[in-house]
């Protein structure tokens, strides 16, 4: 089951990554932001109930449904958002499925990337370095250190099966060590981590991904899997693409 949020209440206040910095002033086409995350949406639904929240009119950030909640071991946790605009959002989310509470510290859903075996956390720009340690407690996880350029850890990395999806200049060296011990590298370029090729989500063999490049689609489709390749072009302008909409649950 996924958790998604309409578009229809977005806007650009305040930019909150650098994605959004660039296109603040250029404007976003709002009309096609909403056209992509409803075709994104109806195709999803092809293979998943989905709940919708509710758009809340002061939350414009709302879309971005995966970052409000953080799943470790089967278990929803309350994020706590960096900032400040997005705060709020976890009590939406909170109407619709319960989470509990977080006593980490700042840590946002897109730096959490699972296959259910095993578990990375990526810590930098959203989640801090001292969550990591209060986590490192409760959890046994691989904490994946995210250089200046990576927003989330799901920006730049994403698991399928024995392989990890990977930008590699997005994470630090050690962090490349442990990957390499547990998983067959499949290597992004700096134009598939532009368009956020790590940003998918797997739905019964079938892949979800935004404007995804031809040479990784090959790979898919020659790993077994069904590629549907959406235009998510808007968002990917803000800094996210299908992964950052949905939150599985």
């Amino acid at each position: 089951m996924l958790i998604m949020c309409h578009p229809k209440n977005f806007k650009l206040i305040h930019p909150i990554n650098k994605s959004e910095e660039k296109y603040f002033k250029k404007g976003i086409d709002k009309d096609l932001l909403i056209k992509q995350f409803e075709n994104c949406y109806q195709c999803l639904k092809e293979k998943s109930d989905i709940i919708l929240l509710d758009p809340h009119p002061l939350l414009p950030e709302q879309v971005f449904a995966r970052d409000v909640a953080i799943k470790i071991n089967d278990k929803f946790y309350a994020a706590k958002m960096a900032t400040s605009i997005r705060q709020n959002e976890v009590e939406q989310i909170g109407k619709k499925v319960a989470l509990l509470q977080n006593d980490f510290g700042f840590i946002e859903g897109g730096d959490v990337v699972s296959n259910n075996k095993i578990t990375f956390i990526g810590y930098g720009n959203r989640t801090s370095k001292n969550t990591i340690k209060n986590l490192q407690k409760k959890f046994n996880f691989f904490p994946v250190k995210l250089k200046n350029n990576t927003l989330h850890l799901d920006c730049t990395l994403n698991l399928l099966e024995n392989y990890a999806i990977v930008y590699k200049k997005g994470i630090d060296f050690k962090s490349k060590k442990i990957l390499k011990k547990f998983f067959k590298i499949i290597p992004i370029n700096r134009e598939e981590f532009q368009n956020l090729n790590t940003n998918f989500i797997v739905l019964d063999k079938t892949i979800f991904i935004g404007n995804c490049s031809d040479r990784l689609c090959q790979i898919f489709t020659e790993l077994g899997y069904k590629v549907t390749n959406l235009d998510m072009s808007e968002f990917i302008k803000l800094g996210g693409s299908v992964r950052c909409i949905t939150q599985e649950i």
